[in-house]
């Protein structure tokens, strides 16, 4: 009887000792699905972030690429307004120069009318014009710098006379620049009217 009293108790001994494992084990589980469902929230929000650190790199590296392309893009734009000044400048010294050429054709012409038939100045006056305006042999021709030409196989044209010298085409220049003031252009515009249809060495 005491046997058997015995193995009972020794059994509900180890019953409850099962139910307290069982419980124990249930506990755990419970404990390792919450720890798990937390390691894929953190693997999830890890992942995550490096995307994000990935974005970051990738916009740093798109923020200086392009950084470098603005740094070239004004660089060229220096550049471009270096050659725009400089062909403003050289607009300009051209636009002075083309009427420092009119002024100076303008009172070679007056000179030219001013001047007797006859007179070795017309000569040089027509001269200047010819060198400053580049005529061409034909043009010069024209205007009776040169004599025609006769035939094939003649010689070239040659001018009807030299210039008597470069020193006296200068100081010839400077004259007329002198010379060509407001009333002697008033005073011409007669003689211009009166020769423009007629002009000849």
């Amino acid at each position: 009887m005491k046997l058997i009293i015995a193995f009972i108790a020794k059994d509900a001994e180890m019953q409850a000792a099962i139910e307290h494992v069982q419980k124990q084990l249930d506990v755990a589980k419970k404990s390792w699905k919450e720890y798990e469902q937390r390691a894929l929230i953190a693997e999830a929000a890890l992942e995550k972030y490096q995307q994000g650190v990935e974005k970051t790199e990738r916009y740093e590296k798109e923020i200086k690429e392009k950084n470098l392309l603005i740094g070239k893009l004004r660089h060229e734009a220096i550049i471009l307004n270096e050659h725009l000044v400089e062909a403003m400048r050289k607009l300009k010294e051209e636009a002075n120069e083309d009427s420092v050429d009119r002024q100076l054709i303008s009172n070679l012409l007056i000179g030219f009318l001013n001047t007797p038939r006859g007179d070795r100045k017309r000569y040089d006056i027509l001269t200047i014009i010819a060198n400053v305006l580049h005529l061409t042999e034909e043009e010069k021709e024209q205007i009776g710098l040169l004599r025609p030409k006769q035939s094939l196989g003649s010689p070239p044209p040659t001018a009807i006379e030299q210039p008597v010298t470069e020193s006296f085409t200068d100081a010839w220049i400077s004259f007329l620049l002198k010379e060509s003031s407001p009333l002697r252009r008033n005073r011409s515009a007669v003689t211009l009217s009166s020769t423009e249809n007629h002009i000849d060495l």
